[in-house]
């Protein structure tokens, strides 16, 4: 088996000689549904191709031993359920205890969102048929990786000035991934440009696929709960106005 240097230039070669390269041995309709990116909890933050059939393919590392152990760390947690009765209880505590809500809330998130976000890292990186290597999705992965790596670094708030400071950091964080949808959704443009100049037999229609459907919702679910959380921390850090909940 013949693996390719690096995912980034798996991108700039075209889907059929990639396939041809990697794979010589499948059909057409096998290489397209053997492309997808694994990870194992010891590999989590690591790139590599897996085919359906056993074999072996060259791992990319493209982050340091500590970034992988840090991040390690986090996958092995599980994400905390949260309610939204709960949810409106910590708004109300800081309507009477501001300062220690607060600050309780974002040593919460300070721990609770980089564990969603190694998650989120993982979906992308499972994302089959290639979509995983798509250009727009590989940015979108940067954004979550750097985000990851920004909120691990940050100093644990115990004051309410570390608090706030997070806060702000957390709040450019949101801003920068609002274009994560459009941005995944041309990830999406691009598999189907890529599957329907190589005249694969679906032509590009990615519809029938169903398990790439599940894929992304897997992605989106979880990107909504990440979401939820960071906006309800940054409303409730907001000086309350009259009439508003």
């Amino acid at each position: 088996m013949i693996a390719h240097k690096t995912c980034t230039n798996a991108t700039k070669l075209s889907s059929k000689r990639f396939y041809q390269n990697n794979f010589p041995h499948l059909t057409p309709k096998q290489k397209l549904h053997s492309l997808t990116v694994s990870n194992t909890p010891s590999h989590s933050n690591s790139i590599y191709i897996t085919p359906s059939q056993n074999s072996s393919i060259k791992t990319y590392n493209n982050t340091s031993h500590n970034s992988k152990s840090v991040f390690h760390e986090f996958y092995k947690k599980t994400p905390t359920p949260i309610s939204v009765k709960t949810l409106i209880a910590v708004a109300n505590n800081v309507l009477h205890h501001r300062n220690s809500s607060i600050v309780s809330s974002a040593q919460w998130l300070h721990n609770e969102i980089p564990i969603r976000i190694t998650r989120q890292i993982v979906n992308i990186d499972r994302l089959p048929y290639g979509l995983c290597l798509m250009p727009s999705v590989r940015e979108v992965r940067d954004w979550y990786k750097d985000s990851f790596s920004k909120l691990t670094q940050f100093p644990y708030p115990k004051t309410i000035d570390l608090a706030e400071e997070y806060t702000r950091m957390l709040e450019e964080l949101f801003e920068r991934h609002d274009c994560t949808l459009m941005t995944m959704g041309k990830g999406v443009h691009q598999l189907r440009a890529h599957l329907k100049f190589d005249g694969f037999d679906n032509g590009g229609d990615i519809s029938e696929y169903l398990d790439l459907h599940q894929h992304l919702d897997n992605f989106y679910s979880c990107r909504i709960g990440i979401r939820l959380l960071a906006g309800h921390h940054l409303e409730i850090t907001k000086k309350p106005k009259k009439g508003y909940a």
